[in-house]
């Protein structure tokens, strides 16, 4: 397979393949999300789908928490990640390892978009159960913020 960069071009990390399933491996979550945006994680997404066509898996990404590794995605981000919430174009779709349930198959950024806000306004990405993933409802939720 063509996985030996895993989500940056710059950014190296061992990844393993199974099931369907790609893993990071050696990259701590502070070190993995402090070196992309939300933005470029969700171009990421889409180029390794693009990289490995006929891969229809998921990758596993290291869990962010808010509560560890502090506001990763900024409430302005959050509502630009919500205009793009129509975006039907095929990635991966992330997954947290502690999941205890995870769907199958390929994503879509527009749906990868709403689970990144949905990660902002609950703490935890990739989220650990599915959630909430209507666009207006989560809209409401960011704008209704207090922010500290």
């Amino acid at each position: 397979m063509l996985i030996n960069r895993v989500l940056s071009v710059l950014v190296v990390v061992s990844s393993v393949s199974i099931a369907g399933e790609v893993a990071l491996e050696k990259e701590s979550a502070n070190a993995f999300y402090a070196a992309r945006s939300p933005f470029v994680l969700l171009r990421d997404l889409k180029l390794l789908h693009v990289w490995n066509p006929g891969f229809s898996g998921k990758i596993i990404l290291p869990p962010y928490n808010r509560k560890v590794q502090g506001n990763w995605i900024t409430r302005e981000q959050a509502l630009e990640l919500l205009r793009m919430s129509g975006d039907e174009t095929p990635c991966l779709r992330a997954v947290n390892p502690l999941a205890s349930v995870s769907l199958d198959g390929p994503s879509t950024v527009g749906s990868e978009a709403l689970r990144l806000v949905l990660g902002f306004l609950d703490g935890a990405y990739p989220p650990v159960a599915p959630g909430q993933l209507d666009a207006e409802v989560l809209l409401r939720r960011v704008q209704g913020l207090e922010i500290e």
